[in-house]
């Protein structure tokens, strides 16, 4: 076998041997071919298993992101549902709230309309009351003074004697300490006359009293004194003054307090003297510091 020689040119063996020769070869060739072919299809084999299980984690994958994306889309619908139903109440709301202003605004008008009304009247029923006044005062300036205490004047005797005689001393122990001698009198025009320069006594100290006008929204410890400087001391005080007085009241007292709105004090004000404390409180909610919404 393979006894060719090599310094002899090819096929000068016999045929058996390049027959044997040539079988050799290509079983060599065949085994090769084999181990190749079984190695390439083992690494194949190992790719495609891998690439198997790649995949069915990736359809895993993808059904978990369907699973989620069905879930999102049903949230996304719910969203989609609450916004339309949180804006459809939103829109009630404010239409309600413009509702509500108007009423407020016109409840307002209401109560301003009342309050000079009730300023009128009351005005009518002060005027309408004078002439009484008047007509008590001068009867109170006729009538004798209680505070004098004079002794009744004798009737004079058959026989009386000269009321000039009498010494003054007799009335002055008829009156009180603090009063002046008066002498007897002749007339009873020198009486009045003389009752009339006897100065009335002072008038009883007054008691001034004073409501808590921090109550009203928009009023604070300043403001509050400047009311009660000029003259305005209780609910009822502020409720009948006007809204222009009030305004000139906070003009003259300093710029600091010019920027506050009194529009809604006397309404308030009103509303505390009447002692609708709970009417009070509701209408103050529709405020800001004082002023309408």
């Amino acid at each position: 076998m393979f006894e060719q020689a090599i310094n002899e040119g090819p096929g000068t063996g016999s045929f058996a041997t390049h027959t044997f020769e040539i079988l050799i070869m290509l079983l060599g060739a065949f085994l090769l071919g084999l181990w190749l072919g079984w190695t390439l299809w083992n690494r194949n084999r190992q790719m495609a298993e891998k690439l198997r299980v790649d995949n069915q984690s990736l359809e895993a994958s993808v059904l978990a992101l369907r699973g989620e994306n069905e879930s999102m889309r049903t949230a996304l619908t719910t969203i989609n549902s609450e916004k339309d139903l949180l804006t459809a109440q939103l829109v009630t709301a404010q239409r309600d709230n413009s509702l509500f202003r108007e009423r407020l605004q016109e409840i307002d008008q209401h109560l301003n309309s009342t309050m000079n009304m009730n300023r009128k009247l009351e005005t009518e029923l002060a005027l309408s009351a004078e002439p009484e006044t008047l007509a008590t005062t001068v009867e109170l300036e006729i009538e004798t003074p209680q505070y004098l205490h004079i002794a009744p004047i004798p009737e004079p005797e058959p026989e009386p004697e000269p009321v000039a005689e009498v010494p003054a001393t007799i009335y002055q122990e008829t009156m009180e300490d603090e009063l002046p001698i008066i002498p007897p009198f002749e007339d009873d025009a020198s009486y009045r006359s003389s009752i009339s320069e006897i100065p009335p006594p002072p008038p009883p100290a007054t008691i001034i009293q004073r409501d808590d006008l921090r109550v009203i929204e928009g009023i604070g410890p300043k403001i509050e004194e400047v009311l009660y400087s000029n003259g305005i001391q209780t609910y009822r005080d502020l409720a009948v003054t006007s809204v222009d007085r009030i305004r000139e009241i906070l003009a003259t007292a300093g710029p600091r307090y010019t920027m506050h709105n009194p529009g809604t004090w006397s309404a308030q004000a009103n509303l505390a003297a009447n002692g609708e404390w709970e009417n009070l409180k509701a209408y103050q909610d529709f405020l800001n510091a004082g002023k309408s919404k």
